[in-house]
């Protein structure tokens, strides 16, 4: 018998698989609807969230008696009773489910009720299986599916996925390592080894190893850093030391951070020692989220990082949740930060892009005063680029007042890339502009294989009559 609690904990990591797994459409709505129905639920039963739900719905197990008549259970859970009569010495027992009963109940859950009371039903029906209920239940449950009939299926088949799991996880491991491992049946295996992980992440990690499933033990190592950082990074050490080394464990850790204290997941990430692609991102992440908390220290500890590359992504997240708020702010505070190589180039850009949309002149006399070439073109780039998708007159305004150069090269580059998709001619006239031979080649040739692709003639025309290429060049370009 599960507590309340303890089920909510296993439901809120499948609420977390289920909003990667399903599709954009339904995810907002889906996970809402779980976590109101599990909050709803464990609330108003005031515990004992699987066992006195299902009794209420008429399907206790053991001596249990549901406080709801038949005839109201019958309303609430759709047609899960409807093969017990009223009054019958099976109204106080579990359902005996057969193929067909199945079948028929989950095909009668589309047909009323909204997202809500759906997701209620699926969690009463599924806690009324019992482990031998498997594997029918799962390939009774992929006929139904496949008659494509109700979009919100995708909510049963993960919840019999987490059942089964909840009851035995090696035999549902086995089950999908049977039938050929990666979603059979659509019964997708992330369910099964996380919830496996949260019952026993030893016993989970022994049998992935030999299971054959790629992403199983990576999907243990995200489950069990949702719980516990800790714990993830010594079950990575001991069980995992390749997801160590491949980014693994930095990525899981990085999501932890959205959800706890980003200053101690931080401070794990810097102690893996490692800062290969996935733990600088990951770091990034854990400054962004430690910033809206405590700026100032989440700055300090990105400062004081030896590596060049985490340094450089840990602040461009503190800057990132600063620009995001404030980037007028965040400008004139970059301008004072003292410079250690190219620690502030990816920042430079994001400000530029952030203060673009409030005051582009401020944030063009702003651009002017970074201390480094660098710095101005890539800030001037990210700066014309939003130019062009906001206000493209602006944009062409912006480029006007730039002096011949490097800078004014890189920020016609960023118009150019902007302004393409909707006025390719205009496009390539800029691109011809850039001073720098071998980046205005480039450029324009980038654009005018898009133009070529996307309207043949019209490129062609505008190639012999209007480019402005000399011979030599049309020749060159239509060369390659």
């Amino acid at each position: 018998m599960l507590s309340a609690f303890s089920s909510s904990v296993t439901f809120a990591r499948m609420v977390l698989i289920i909003r990667a797994a399903m599709t954009n459409k339904l995810r907002i709505l889906l996970t809402l609807a779980l976590v109101l129905t599990a909050w709803g639920i464990g609330f108003s039963m005031g515990g004992g969230l699987r066992v006195k739900d299902v009794a209420s719905a008429g399907i206790s197990r053991g001596d249990e008696k549901g406080e709801l008549s038949s005839e109201d259970a019958r309303r609430r859970v759709g047609q899960v009773m409807a093969a017990i009569p009223d009054g019958s010495e099976e109204a106080g027992r579990r359902v005996a489910w057969t193929r067909e009963s199945f079948k028929r109940a989950a095909a009668n859950f589309g047909k009323e009720g909204n997202l809500i009371s759906y997701a209620r039903r699926a969690m009463q029906m599924t806690d009324s299986l019992n482990m031998e209920d498997f594997p029918m239940v799962v390939e009774a449950f992929a006929e139904v599916k496949a008659e494509g009939k109700n979009e919100l299926d995708g909510i049963m088949e993960l919840l019999i996925a987490g059942r089964w799991a909840e009851l035995n996880p090696k035999a549902a491991a086995e089950f999908l390592k049977q039938r050929g491992g990666i979603n059979y049946m659509d019964m997708n295996p992330d369910i099964v080894w996380s919830v496996w992980a949260e019952k026993d992440p030893a016993a989970a990690a022994a049998y992935a190893k030999q299971s054959g499933d790629p992403r199983a033990m990576k999907t243990i190592l995200e489950s069990l850093a949702m719980s516990d950082v800790d714990n993830a990074l010594a079950f990575a050490r001991i069980h995992a030391p390749e997801l160590i080394a491949d980014g693994s464990l930095s990525s899981a850790l990085g999501k932890k951070s959205k959800f706890t204290d980003p200053e101690r997941v931080a401070k794990q990430l810097e102690s893996l020692g490692s800062f290969d692609g996935n733990t600088t991102l990951a770091m990034s992440g854990c400054a962004e989220q430690w910033a809206k908390k405590d700026r100032n220290a989440a700055r300090n500890w990105a400062l004081s990082l030896p590596d060049a590359e985490a340094r450089k992504q840990a602040l461009f997240g503190v800057y990132k949740e600063w620009s995001s708020t404030d980037p007028k702010a965040a400008a004139d505070a970059l301008l004072a930060e003292p410079r250690n190589g190219a620690d502030f180039e990816n920042v430079a850009a994001f400000v530029a892009s952030s203060w673009s949309r409030k005051d582009w002149k401020g944030a063009a006399d702003w651009m002017e005063k970074l201390p480094s070439e660098k710095e101005k073109s890539v800030a001037a780039a990210s700066l014309s680029f939003w130019l062009g998708q906001d206000n493209p007159a602006n944009g062409a305004e912006f480029l006007k007042g730039l002096p011949s150069g490097a800078v004014r090269d890189a920020a016609t580059d960023g118009y150019v890339r902007s302004i393409r998709s909707e006025n390719i001619g205009s496009a390539m006239e800029w691109a011809f502009t850039i001073s720098d031979a071998k980046k205005r080649s480039s450029t324009t040739k980038t654009v005018l294989k898009e133009w070529f692709n996307e309207d043949p003639a019209a490129a062609y025309q505008w190639l012999e009559t209007d480019s402005g290429m000399t011979p030599e060049q049309r020749a060159d370009f239509l060369r390659k």
